[in-house]
């Protein structure tokens, strides 16, 4: 052990440089840099038609605290739509050296379809026709970092204000729509989506002033960092604005503070792998490790990566010197002392997890990991599939995240599922309808049986939406399988028999306790547009479009029958 232990020493000081140059030229001595962190940062508050007074600040303020927290940042204010692009291709082309790449943008943003515009200072609109060539494509950016394949991207979009030009538009989408976040990156809105946010009575926006109070803070991570942000937000708006955010991100990053990662740089400044793919530079910063974790996030990342072999072996040896340094009987003769040669890095401390269910003899189990649940599990940090199901109940499905050394305490309620009871009679009746009650004035809606019948559209709604929030794959499933009054018809309603369900006032803000049908906030509709799908928001009435993986939020309502 320490024969290769020092052969690991050895190996460090080994110099390196690309695959391609080995067979060409002599190899340079390398050093050791931190990961480097670039950052393009907008603020837009002087429009033409509606300006806005905390954006620049906003930006100003962020570019600040970005440069105290090692990032390289180029600051833009009050721009035009020509330099935001030609920024944002410059951001793109500065991260294909690897690193951490964050895009900032305060100003005005709109939706269209679905798709979020950024707006520049010089954008004439009149309608809804002119934004793809007067505004800037948010997913512009996203596009452009991940192309350069580096490590962690962050989008932040203090954007989320009322449409200027809302009057001129045929529709009334409020806010911003959900956007895909790629993997390896953050996403991260002033607000819900469909939802505006404040502009701030002070120097800042409420959002940005959460998240610079909160950037600043030592080894606080993203993840957590986040969560306070949002509760930051929600205090000072009277929970009015909640942050929102999409996250594929995988490991943990610091804006103050955390254990820096760290590259192999050649003598010349240039990285010893600059011109080779994102793996590459990932491969460099974990061969090494002493933690298997690491290097199983490795090949999560790329797993096709051509050092996925190396990875492999690199992991077996860790576990089978783990398995060889367990404590043996100690031989009768005097052993000699030992020299430590390397000091391994200590692993991540494990959370663990309590899941409590109701009806309590529910199965529980984790889809994305082997080990089968048990209270109190014992888990690394990560995301991790929850699943509780039971016969005669439906089934929860819901995504949990980790976090190193938190005692995780999940609490899931099972709705059982109600067979109709047999109609008994003495006289001919409805077939499908026991006992029925009409209700509301003009009796337009019959309830029975856990149904409500619009007897104006002819549909029949289940009378609760699903008791968990889903995303769009499994409320098609859900509203599929669901055998409410005994029917199996049952299917995903269309935008416009949400919209009509709305109008009918089943459900409007600060409804009554009496509302017929309990809907709780968005409703997916069967209509898709690439990687999005619609919903409703029966606060409001709005119609917008949200990722189709995304389960914040959006529940399932089964429908049978047709306009």
């Amino acid at each position: 052990m320490q024969f290769r232990s020092l052969l690991i020493l050895l190996f460090l000081f080994i110099p390196y440089t690309t695959l391609a140059e080995a067979d060409n030229r002599a190899i340079k001595r390398n050093s050791i840099a931190i990961e480097s962190r670039t950052a393009l940062v907008i603020g837009n508050g002087a429009y033409t038609d509606a300006p806005l007074a905390n954006p620049v600040h906003d930006a100003e303020d962020m570019a600040a605290a970005l440069k105290n927290s090692g990032f390289k940042v180029d600051l833009r204010l009050n721009i035009k739509r020509r330099e935001m692009k030609n920024a944002i291709q410059d951001l793109g082309d500065n991260l294909r050296y690897g690193g951490v790449g964050l895009f900032y943008f305060a100003g005005h943003g709109i939706q269209v379809d679905g798709i979020n515009y950024l707006l520049p200072v010089d954008a004439n609109i009149r309608t809804e026709a002119d934004v793809p060539y007067e505004a800037v494509n948010a997913n512009r950016a996203l596009t452009q970092m991940q192309k350069a394949d580096n490590r962690l991207n962050m989008v932040f979009l203090d954007a989320c204000r009322n449409n200027p030009y809302a009057r001129s538009f045929r529709s009334a989408s409020r806010g911003l729509a959900a956007m895909d976040a790629p993997r390896g990156s953050l996403v991260s809105f002033a607000t819900a989506p469909g939802y505006v946010a404040a502009d701030g009575e002070g120097r800042n926006g409420v959002y940005t002033k959460h998240l610079l109070r909160q950037m600043i803070k030592k080894n606080l991570e993203l993840s957590r960092m986040m969560k306070k942000v949002r509760l930051g937000v929600q205090n000072d708006t009277g929970d009015k604005q909640t942050p929102f955010e999409l996250s594929s991100l995988i490991g943990d990053f610091y804006f103050n503070g955390g254990s820096p990662v760290q590259v192999q740089v050649a003598d010349n400044k240039k990285t010893a792998v600059s011109g080779t793919t994102g793996d590459a530079v990932m491969w460099q910063a974990v061969k090494d490790s002493t933690a298997p974790y690491e290097l199983r996030l490795f090949l999560a990342e790329y797993p096709d990566s051509r050092y996925r072999g190396l990875a492999k072996l690199r992991i077996a040896r860790l576990e089978r010197e783990k398995v060889e340094a367990e404590p043996r009987p100690e031989p009768e003769t005097e052993s000699l002392p030992v020299l430590a040669l390397v000091e391994p890095e200590p692993t991540p401390e494990a959370g663990r997890l309590f899941v409590s269910t109701t009806p309590a003899n529910a199965r529980i189990r984790i889809l994305n990991i082997k080990p089968r649940y048990q209270r109190g599990i014992q888990l690394s940090p990560g995301s991790y599939h929850i699943e509780v199901q039971k016969s005669g109940y439906t089934t929860n499905k819901q995504w949990i995240v980790l976090i190193a050394g938190d005692e995780l305490k999940v609490g899931v309620t099972l709705e059982k599922i109600v067979q109709p009871e047999p109609v008994v009679v003495t006289a001919p009746v409805p077939s499908t309808v026991n006992k029925l009650r009409k209700i509301r004035s003009k009796d337009r809606f019959v309830v029975a049986n856990g149904t409500v019948k619009d007897s104006v559209t002819g549909l029949m709604w289940a009378a609760k939406d699903s008791p968990f929030d889903i995303d769009w794959n499994d409320a098609r499933r859900y509203c599929k399988a669901y055998t409410g009054g005994g029917f199996t018809d049952w299917r995903m309603p269309t935008w416009n028999e949400l919209s009509k369900l709305y109008a009918a006032g089943i459900r409007k803000r600060n409804a009554s306790p009496k509302v017929i049908i309990d809907i709780s906030l968005y409703v997916w509709a069967i209509e898709t547009h690439n990687s999005s799908a619609a919903v409703l928001v029966f606060t409001d009435g709005v119609q917008l479009w949200n990722v189709r993986t995304s389960s914040a939020y959006s529940r399932a309502l089964p429908v049978r029958g047709s306009n």
